[in-house]
């Protein structure tokens, strides 16, 4: 069974011309690492896919050529880094950026307001 594409938010980096802030993306759910919730989105403008954390929106892993090789390089970059390690360093993000936005499958925000918004 296929699953089902969905809003999830990316964390973009402060720039000159902008603050910190999260963007929606639509992504598919995907297991890179049990005990880390990522997802898997096409990014149109640097024709990736890209493999993200879902709890701080911040990218795990990315791949040119397929779905399949984006997911396969974020396992090796998660197993490389040490999951336990993975796992501190998305708590400290989340305490001090705090938590991406979450949405429901139909698209509609489940929490609209988030630290740093």
């Amino acid at each position: 069974m296929a699953r089902k594409e969905q809003t999830y938010y990316i964390n973009k980096e402060a720039t000159e011309a902008e603050p910190r802030h999260f963007e929606a993306v639509n992504g598919k759910p995907i297991v890179a690492m049990d005990g880390i919730e990522t997802f898997i989105y096409w990014n149109e403008q640097a024709r990736t896919w890209v493999v993200t954390e879902v709890r701080t929106g911040s990218m795990i892993a990315t791949a040119s050529t397929t779905q399949k090789k984006a997911i396969e390089q974020a396992r090796e970059f998660i197993e490389f880094a040490g999951k336990e390690n993975m796992i501190d360093l998305i708590e400290q993000m989340v305490a001090k950026y705090g938590e991406a936005p979450k949405a429901s499958v139909d698209n509609s925000v489940l929490t609209p307001s988030v630290k740093g918004l």
